[in-house]
């Protein structure tokens, strides 16, 4: 589990790993790339990435994109990362852990959108 602060323009470049991820979305909105497709998302939304798929996200937004990510896994160590040929802007953000086929979904928090 950890958190990912992305500055406008800047993306989490795509790739992808072994164990599924989910997202939660906390603050602004951006561009989901999730296997062939690419979404809009904001916060409130709630992603799961099925593992070995293809994901990135991108800040197009004039505010910090924020969100929260986890894995099925009991260290960071199994998590191994595998970058993909797509590109999305020029700065590019990597994720860090917090101390202490399916098919891919985009789901609403209705109890946190207003």
């Amino acid at each position: 589990m950890g958190t990912l602060e992305l500055p406008p323009g800047s993306s989490l470049d795509a790739h992808h790993h072994a164990p599924p991820e989910v997202y939660f979305l906390t603050e602004g909105s951006g561009t989901l790339l999730i296997g062939a497709e690419q979404r809009a998302v904001r916060a409130g939304d709630v992603v799961y990435i099925p593992g070995n798929c293809v994901h990135g996200v991108k800040n197009t937004s004039d505010q910090v994109l924020k969100l929260v990510w986890v894995f099925p896994t009991h260290t960071w160590p199994e998590i191994e990362y595998h970058q993909d040929d797509v590109s999305w802007g020029s700065q590019t953000v990597r994720p860090t852990p917090s101390r202490g086929g399916q098919s891919a979904s985009i789901a609403e928090s209705r109890s946190t959108r207003r």
